[in-house]
């Protein structure tokens, strides 16, 4: 059984990159324009891309981000998500004992490695799960070249 393996250093190296803008957008937040010791950092979701021959896949994690108010562009192969997710109205009174999740604007830029064609792009929501189907063009997928064999021309 003769398996081919992609390599998937390169996974690591983003998902490092996102962790470290989240860190640094933690630390910096509150010196941006109309930050202050209350500001909260931006955030960004979570993302799965996916390639076959044809086309990408996108998933985006975007619980509590209302499907109509979510803005999905596409830029010059750069797939923009830009939304927000509005802050829960619990007791005011109460205290928060651990907050994780953010709330607020976000933005997402995917670099996609391909071109697409615009026309084709499809997005869909489901569980707070958004869905994004991007076809290739044809000229930037891969099409196999027939040998015609010169041998059997001869006569």
């Amino acid at each position: 059984m003769t398996e081919s393996y992609r390599w998937r250093g390169y996974e690591l190296f983003e998902n490092v990159r996102h962790q470290m803008e989240e860190m640094l957008r933690g630390i910096f937040a509150p010196y941006a324009p109309g930050g202050g010791p209350t500001a909260r950092p931006r955030w960004t979701p979570h993302v799965d891309v996916i390639e076959n021959e044809t086309s990408y896949t996108i998933l985006a994690d975007l619980p509590g981000v209302d499907p109509s108010q979510l803005e999905i562009t596409l830029q010059q192969g750069v797939l923009i998500l830009r939304g927000e997710r509005p802050p829960e109205s619990l007791d005011t009174g109460a205290l928060y004992l651990q907050r994780e999740r953010a709330e607020g604007a976000f933005e997402r830029r995917i670099s996609l490695p391909q071109a697409v064609n615009p026309e084709s792009v499809q997005a869909r929501s489901r569980w707070g799960v958004v869905l994004i189907t991007l076809s290739k063009e044809p000229s930037a997928t891969p099409r196999r070249i027939p040998v015609i064999s010169e041998e059997a021309e001869t006569t």
